[in-house]
C-alpha cells in the first residue's frame, strides 16, 4: 500500500496493490478531499496490521494523521496532530518500540524538526509534541 497526493484532485489518496507487482486488482481510495490535502505524505503499517498515514493539509496548514480501519485503507479517520502554521512539511511516520506512532516533520516557520509521539494508535485525543 502507498499513499500519495493526487495533484489534479488536490487530495490524499491510498493505493492498495492487488498483486505483488501492482499490475492488477488495485484499490485506489481518496482518504481526505477537504481542500488541498495530502502533501508530504508518508505511510507505515501499525502493529495491528493497519496503515497509518501522516500528511500536510495545505489549506489549513496543519499536520494530520489518517488511521485506516482496514488493510486496503478504504475507510478510516483523520486526526489533526499539529495546528502550528506551516507544520507538517516533509512528514515521516513510523511505529516506535512501544507500538505507538511517531511522526517527524518540519515546522517551516522556525525551520525546526518536530516530533510527535502519539499517546495511542489513533493519535487521539492527546499527543506529545517534542
Amino acid at each position: 500500500i502507498v499513499s500519495y497526493h493526487d495533484i489534479s484532485a488536490t487530495a490524499l489518496n491510498a493505493l492498495a496493490c492487488g498483486t505483488l507487482d501492482c499490475s492488477s486488482g488495485n484499490t485506489t481510495t481518496e482518504l481526505d478531499t477537504a481542500g488541498n490535502t495530502g502533501i508530504w505524505t508518508a505511510i507505515t503499517i501499525g502493529p495491528e496490521g493497519l496503515p497509518l498515514v501522516s500528511y500536510r493539509d495545505e489549506t489549513d496548514q496543519e499536520l494530520q494523521v489518517y488511521h485506516c480501519s482496514n488493510a486496503l485503507c478504504t475507510a478510516g479517520s483523520t486526526t489533526v496532530v499539529d495546528t502550528t502554521v506551516s507544520a507538517g512539511r516533509y512528514s515521516s511516520v513510523t511505529i516506535g518500540g512501544d507500538g505507538l506512532p511517531l511522526v517527524a516533520y518540519q515546522d517551516a516557520t522556525n525551520f525546526d524538526l518536530r516530533l510527535v509521539h502519539c499517546a495511542n494508535r489513533f493519535c487521539l485525543p492527546y499527543h506529545r509534541p517534542r
